[in-house]
C-alpha cells in the first residue's frame, strides 16, 4: 500500500513539475524549449543571483557601519555602557544589524531581477 502511494505521488509530482517547467519556459506556447533557450534562462538566473549577492553584501556593509559606529561611540563615551557591554555584547549588536539587513536586501533584489527578466 505504501509503495503504491509513493509511486503515485512521484508520478503526480513529476508530471506537475514537467507542466510547470514547460509553462515557465514556453510562456504560453505549446512548443518545447530548445537547448539555447534553457542556457539563456540559466544565464539570466545566474545574473540575477550575482546581482542579489552584490546587493546583499552592500547592505551588510552599510548595516555594519551603521550599527558599529553608535555602539563603539557609546562604549567609549559612557562609563555605564562601558561597564555593562563587553566585547561579545558589542559584536552581537553589530552582527544583529548585519543579519537583519543583508538577507532582506538580497531577497528583494532577487525578486526584482527575476520579475524584470521573466515578465
Amino acid at each position: 500500500m505504501a509503495d503504491d502511494l509513493q509511486r503515485w505521488w512521484r508520478q503526480k509530482r513529476e508530471g506537475h513539475l514537467a507542466l510547470q517547467q514547460n509553462c515557465v519556459s514556453c510562456k504560453g506556447s505549446f512548443m518545447i524549449p530548445s537547448a539555447v533557450e534553457d542556457s539563456e534562462r540559466a544565464a539570466r538566473a545566474r545574473h540575477c543571483t550575482d546581482e542579489g549577492a552584490k546587493a546583499g553584501f552592500k547592505a551588510a556593509c552599510i548595516a555594519f557601519v551603521a550599527s558599529s559606529i553608535p555602539t563603539l561611540t557609546a562604549v567609549r563615551m559612557f562609563p555605564k555602557v562601558k561597564a555593562s557591554l563587553n566585547y561579545t555584547g558589542q559584536a552581537l549588536i553589530v552582527s544583529a544589524g548585519i543579519f537583519l539587513f543583508g538577507p532582506y536586501s538580497l531577497y528583494s533584489e532577487l525578486l526584482h531581477c527575476f520579475r524584470s527578466n521573466y515578465s
